[in-house]
């Protein structure tokens, strides 16, 4: 079966990322409080310079990762920490990234989650973000120094949410040459910019 990377447009796309959120972050990982809804969202979903990079497998939306680009409203990740004193005087624009998860059945599917960040990656690179602030589980911190991202604060417990929180940011001059390589390649040979590519196993 394919994998797919790709923006989410449609409204079953949307519904199905919303679902897969509460699925992970409350019923596998437990971090948040049930919906009744069974759904996790908010306002910066809604916002026009957020965007939503789903990954699909067999149909199914199984992950999800959200960039939000700076604006005078903030970015989901400054309702966590304030990351303002900790942004270079000479970035051009900043981005978040938020809410990024995969179901746990689906963590081990080859290239899934580097296939999903690279996405990402080429996302900022062609909106000129220069640089990505990320306030992250401390869980996953390995994976985002293998990015690029530092850590710019100790951790601490989030007295709202009752989680763990690790503030980091990605400097995008200093971001891993695999997933720089892997952007180039990609993202933008002539006009392509469908920001939509699916992966095949061997023989498929």
């Amino acid at each position: 079966m394919s994998v797919r990377v790709k923006i989410a447009q449609t409204a079953e796309e949307i519904h199905q990322l919303f679902h897969a959120r509460h699925e992970i972050f409350v019923e596998e990982e437990g971090y948040f409080k049930p919906n009744p809804s069974g759904r996790i969202f908010d306002r910066f979903d809604a916002f026009p310079l957020t965007v939503n990079i789903i990954a699909m497998f067999d149909q199914e939306v199984v992950g999800g990762l959200r960039i939000t680009e700076f604006s005078k409203v903030g970015t989901p990740s400054e309702h966590l920490f304030d990351f303002r004193p900790h942004i270079p005087a000479d970035s051009s624009k900043v981005a978040a990234a938020s809410m990024f998860c995969i179901k746990k059945r689906y963590r081990k599917v080859p290239r899934l989650i580097f296939m999903l960040l690279s996405m990402g990656v080429c996302w900022v690179i062609s909106r000129n973000v220069s640089h990505v602030i990320a306030a992250i589980n401390p869980l996953v911190e390995n994976m985002m120094k293998g990015m690029g991202f530092k850590r710019i604060h100790p951790s601490f417990i989030n007295k709202e949410l009752g989680i763990e929180v690790l503030p980091m940011l990605l400097d995008l001059k200093e971001i891993s040459p695999k997933f720089y390589e892997m952007a180039r390649f990609q993202g933008f040979h002539g006009k392509l910019r469908t920001f939509e590519r699916e992966f095949f196993k061997a023989g498929e």
